[in-house]
């Protein structure tokens, strides 16, 4: 009998939500990706679906989870009374949905002290949890790769010297939310990762899983993270 690999952490994953271009149907979607990083390190991904945000604590309790990955995707709404006012109006519902139940996923993690990773709009999402907000940047996103310098308060993670870019909104030193630790900034000044001062929350603004050969610094830096 084959005998399988024991995984040292499971690591839960959202989706980004997207409409079938031929029929009536929204998905909970994932990059195939992000399940070949996770393994190469000896994690085991659980993606977790989209559920109505009252369900959550009840999915948590389901799951022995070692952390959570709020992945990309579109961009989050800034505010959280846009999110009621939108909902009002019954304007980009499926995308609320998401927002709505990621918050919730965000306060209830914390809650349980599960870690919790940001890429790219989940960093974005973090940082508006937090009392911060995002604002557009122009020619960001799907560009080469760029520069990162960390910061002075950047004792805990050795960054990738350049990173790619698949942002249309960015976290400026200004906007970030006030019990956030910045980590690393691109050249113009804009905050590339941050830490919670205390929680076990991580952010950053580029995309690990899209990399190939995946970069060997992001790989220390999820298994730092989770450990």
């Amino acid at each position: 009998m084959k005998k399988y690999q024991m995984f040292k952490k499971v690591i839960g994953i959202t989706h980004k939500i997207m409409e079938h271009p031929k029929y009536d149907e929204t998905l909970d979607c994932i990059d195939l990706k992000w399940g070949e990083l996770l393994t190469k390190i000896n994690f085991m991904p659980l993606t977790l679906s989209t559920v109505d945000s009252k369900f959550v604590s009840y999915q948590l309790e389901k799951f022995s989870l070692n952390g959570v990955i709020l992945s990309g995707g579109d961009t989050p709404h800034q505010y959280l009374e846009k999110i009621e006012d939108d909902q009002r109006k019954g304007e980009n519902n499926n995308l609320i949905f998401r927002d709505l139940y990621e918050l919730k996923l965000i306060e209830e993690c914390i809650k349980r002290k599960i870690p919790i990773l940001g890429v790219c709009r989940g960093f974005q999402l973090l940082n508006i949890y937090f009392g911060g907000n995002i604002e557009p940047i122009e020619n960001h996103a799907g560009k080469k790769k760029h520069v990162i310098e960390s910061s002075s308060e950047n004792i805990f993670f050795d960054f990738p010297r350049k990173v790619n870019s698949y942002h249309n909104y960015c976290i400026s030193n200004d906007g970030l939310g006030s019990e956030l630790i910045p980590l690393a900034y691109d050249i113009d000044g804009n905050i590339e990762a941050a830490k919670h001062k205390t929680n076990n929350v991580l952010g950053i603004m580029w995309h690990p899983e899209r990399e190939g050969p995946f970069e060997e610094l992001n790989l220390k830096v999820l298994e730092r993270f989770f450990q």
